[in-house]
């Protein structure tokens, strides 16, 4: 998708594990937006991340009931959306359950939310994703951002079996939340493609 000046985008964010709706991050992509004179609806509300059953359904449902241009989500919103088909998307530093248990396992005391049985659920999402769920299409339609200095879904080497056109995956000097480098590559990946 090519875009002008005169356009207008739709895009759904969707937040990570510590994210919220309508955070920093969809702030960040819709500043980039106004500073290229480009008009952006974002719709990022807050999502219940760790509730695998729940999340799905409400991504479904909204997925299908309006019409997106892109979905770009970060970290756990990136693990859920990534399994979606049929839509343009934009991954930012994808965390995975293997992520999400070093968290859990380094500080519990204050991630209630990581419990061993979601962490084993999204684990067994995953598996059956990367076995049975991931088509051909799926990464033809996928754009991956990796920050260089994530060190806390640092995932590509294992990402990169399932996701490898070198076209559709950018690389910017940020850590694992979106920052402003970020933001700005997600914008024009847009743009151009």
């Amino acid at each position: 998708m090519k875009v002008k000046m005169s356009d207008f985008i739709n895009i759904r964010y969707v937040h990570g594990y510590l994210g919220h709706g309508n955070g920093h991050s969809s702030e960040l992509i819709r500043r980039e937006f106004q500073s290229h004179g480009i008009s952006v609806k974002i719709d990022a509300p807050q999502f219940p991340v760790t509730e695998p059953k729940k999340m799905h359904e409400l991504l479904h449902t909204l997925i299908q009931t309006n019409k997106y241009d892109c979905v770009v989500a970060s970290s756990l919103g990136a693990f859920y959306v990534m399994q979606i088909p049929e839509i343009k998307k934009i991954l930012v530093n994808i965390a995975l359950p293997d992520n999400l248990r070093m968290i859990m396992y380094s500080d519990r005391d204050n991630n209630p939310e990581l419990t061993e049985s979601f962490l084993d659920c999204i684990e067994s999402e995953k598996e059956s994703f990367f076995s049975n769920m991931l088509t051909e299409n799926l990464p033809q339609e996928t754009f991956i951002l990796y920050g260089l200095k994530d060190d806390i879904a640092p995932n590509e080497a294992y990402l990169k079996q399932y996701y490898n056109d070198q076209s559709r995956i950018f690389h910017v000097d940020m850590a694992h939340k979106l920052d402003p480098k970020g933001a700005s590559k997600v914008v024009d990946i847009i743009i151009c493609n």
